[in-house]
C-alpha cells in the first residue's frame, strides 16, 4: 500500500503550512511533487470532502485523506457499495474494509463525536479508514486549504 506522504516547506503564515505531495493515494487530486497549504486552525469543524492532513504516533510525517464521513454521519457497507447518510458514495471492495466494520459495529454504524472517517482519492493505492478505522480529531493536523500543481 502507498501512502501520500507530505514534505515540509516554507509557511505563508502562523496557521498555514505547505508540504510536497509523495505518492499517489489522492490521485487525481493529488500527485508526487504537488504542494498543499495546510490551515493548522481548526476552529471550524472539519466537514464532508474536506482534505486534512493527519499525523500518526509513530510517524513524523503527515499523509493527506478525504473526509468522507464526519461525527454523527451514518456510514453503512453494502451491496459492495460505501453509503454516508444513505448515500452510495463508492463502489468498494467489501473484503478491504474488515477494520473499519469491526469497530463501527461498536458505535452502531455512526461516527462518533471527534472522530473522522476517510479516504484517499485513489484506493487502491491508499492506507486509510478501511484498514487505520477511524481518525480520532487529535491526529488531524489541518485542512488543505490550496493546492500548487507541479505540472508532471
Amino acid at each position: 500500500t502507498v501512502m501520500l506522504v507530505l514534505f515540509i516547506a516554507d509557511s505563508a503564515s502562523a496557521a498555514e503550512k505547505t508540504y510536497t505531495v509523495a505518492g499517489d493515494s489522492m490521485a487525481p487530486t493529488l500527485v508526487s511533487g504537488d504542494s498543499v497549504v495546510v490551515n493548522t486552525d481548526l476552529s471550524e469543524p472539519v466537514k464532508r470532502g474536506d482534505m486534512v492532513a493527519i499525523r500518526f504516533k509513530h510517524s513524523s510525517t503527515p499523509i493527506v485523506k478525504r473526509a468522507v464521513a464526519v461525527e454523527d454521519d451514518r456510514v453503512e457497507i453494502k451491496e459492495s457499495g460505501l453509503y454516508i447518510n444513505k448515500e452510495k458514495i463508492r463502489e468498494i471492495d467489501i473484503s478491504l474494509w474488515q477494520t473499519t466494520a469491526r469497530q463501527l459495529e461498536r458505535y452502531g454504524w455512526i461516527v462518533p463525536p471527534k472522530n473522522l472517517f476517510v479516504l484517499g482519492d485513489n484506493p487502491a493505492n491508499s492506507l486509510d479508514s478501511r484498514r487505520l478505522g477511524l481518525i480520532s480529531m487529535d491526529q488531524v493536523m489541518g485542512k488543505v486549504v490550496k493546492t500548487v500543481v507541479s505540472g508532471k
